[in-house]
């Protein structure tokens, strides 16, 4: 059992490691990493993302997204967008 943990354990941190390296080579003009070729990381800087009577959106699983939260954007191709 010992023995797993320790796997699981490196295993994971070998995968932090890769995905830090792949940020820092990965950076865009305008601050975002991006991943895989079309997923983004970002971060919430403020809170209008944050559940309000004025933005419940409740057909998503996804109700509020606090300030200072990473989250992944998929982006749209330019080719893509001009249809």
């Amino acid at each position: 059992m010992k023995i797993i943990a320790n796997v699981l354990l490196y295993l994971f941190m070998a995968v932090c490691l890769v995905m830090l390296v792949m940020s820092f080579f990965a950076r865009r003009s305008d601050g975002a990493v991006t991943l895989f070729g079309n997923l983004q990381l970002r971060i919430v800087l403020s809170p209008s993302m944050a559940k309000s009577d004025q933005t419940d959106v409740s057909q998503y699983e996804i109700k509020s997204i606090p300030a200072k939260s990473m989250v992944f954007v998929k982006t749209v191709p330019e080719d893509e967008t001009e249809a």
